[in-house]
């Protein structure tokens, strides 16, 4: 699972030209940080799906890995039941 994303990845999962996300990141829309002696920006993981889910935009292939995955084993059905009411859908 990738935790860092250059700008140009950014802008394949968004579907928008690079320089696009360029702007959102210099603007403070997006946020990430910049490689020391360099122009190049890194978007963490983190920041990125908060980014799309508060623009309304699809996570994609991010969708997936963005959710929690909870094994139960050997746990009473009622608990179970309990436990199955408090995630969401």
């Amino acid at each position: 699972m990738r935790t860092i994303f250059t700008t140009g990845q950014v802008a394949k999962i968004c579907k928008v030209a690079p320089r696009t996300v360029s702007k959102w990141f210099d603007s403070g829309r997006l946020r990430g940080y910049r490689i020391p002696g360099s122009q190049d920006r890194r978007i963490p993981r983190d920041h990125l799906i908060r980014f799309l889910k508060e623009h309304g935009m699809p996570l994609g292939e991010l969708e997936d890995e963005a959710m929690g995955k909870l094994l139960l084993v050997g746990v009473d059905q009622n608990v179970r039941g309990q436990i199955l009411d408090l995630m969401p859908p």
